[in-house]
């Protein structure tokens, strides 16, 4: 199944009102480049990013590990998100040249700035964090910190390795506590967005009680992929013990992801009487 929404058919019925719009025909993306992971848990190295003048985030790598990145600050232009392009597609040319993933970012420090993706200065000070999670709170202080994947430097959370030849953990999972994903109280929804496409809804009763999230069936495989992230957000907010209303307004704060899409703090929250009605949303 293709990751984007199928073509928009000229014999099918009028959409009907208030649903998504019709998407145009268009082409597969091509995959990205083989690149570093995104995540880790290992101590990392950084350096803020600069455009003209005004840092716009951080490139950061592992230490260890074939990770690396870069994060923008939470309060960049539209303009200024494009900076993630570049410096991913750098990333991607030294991993291709098997370059380790702190020095590729070091030897992009001094570089000619990109009057898109700023540049590192060369008297920037390289700055330590003790992991990826404790860089996001530098970046974005005050904003959900994502837990990423289950399996990150080859290994569960609780150090298991993924890989069985190298060792033997549980041989089972067990999903995180989180919402009731059933309600029958009416709910508040926020659309999930994937370059620019609805691929699915982050939902919450209005009762606090229930909270989930439901694909777009259009959006097909990108719709379910996206699902992993935005649960996960929501059973943070379940282990803190904060209402599913309160869970679904971080859910709006949450910063872009690559795979997860983004909902962002200026989406239109709309109620609807029930479940069901989100549901029958959710299959146009």
């Amino acid at each position: 199944m293709s990751d984007l929404p199928p073509p928009w058919d000229p014999g099918a019925p009028p959409p009907v009102p208030g649903s998504p719009p019709p998407f145009p025909d268009v082409e597969p993306l091509p995959p990205p480049a083989p690149s570093y992971a995104h995540w880790t848990r290992e101590p990392v190295i950084y350096y803020w990013v600069r455009l003209r003048g005004r840092v716009i985030g951080c490139l950061w790598g592992s230490v260890r590990q074939q990770a690396a990145g870069f994060l923008l600050v939470p309060d960049v232009s539209e303009a200024e998100m494009f900076a993630a392009d570049y410096w991913e597609d750098r990333l991607a040319e030294a991993y291709a040249a098997d370059v380790p993933a702190a020095e590729a970012v070091r030897r992009l420090k001094g570089a000619e700035e990109d009057r898109v993706g700023g540049g590192i200065p060369a008297d920037e000070a390289e700055q330590q964090a003790p992991s990826l999670q404790a860089l996001h709170q530098v970046v974005a202080p005050g904003y959900p910190v994502p837990a990423g994947p289950s399996v990150q430097d080859g290994r569960f959370e609780d150090g298991t390795p993924a890989d069985r030849s190298q060792g033997f953990g549980p041989l089972f999972s067990v999903l995180p506590p989180t919402y009731p994903e059933q309600t029958s109280a009416p709910v508040r929804y926020l659309p999930v967005t994937l370059q620019g496409t609805v691929v699915g809804y982050v939902w919450a009763s209005l009762d606090g009680a229930a909270a989930g999230y439901l694909n777009r069936e259009p959006a097909g495989t990108a719709g379910e992929v996206a699902a992993g992230l935005w649960k996960l957000r929501l059973s943070d907010a379940h282990r803190e013990g904060v209402p599913s209303l309160e869970a679904l307004r971080r859910c709006a704060l949450a910063p872009e992801d690559r795979l997860s899409g983004v909902i962002g703090r200026d989406a239109p929250a709309r109620d609807l009487p029930g479940l069901d009605a989100l549901r029958e949303l959710a299959r146009r």
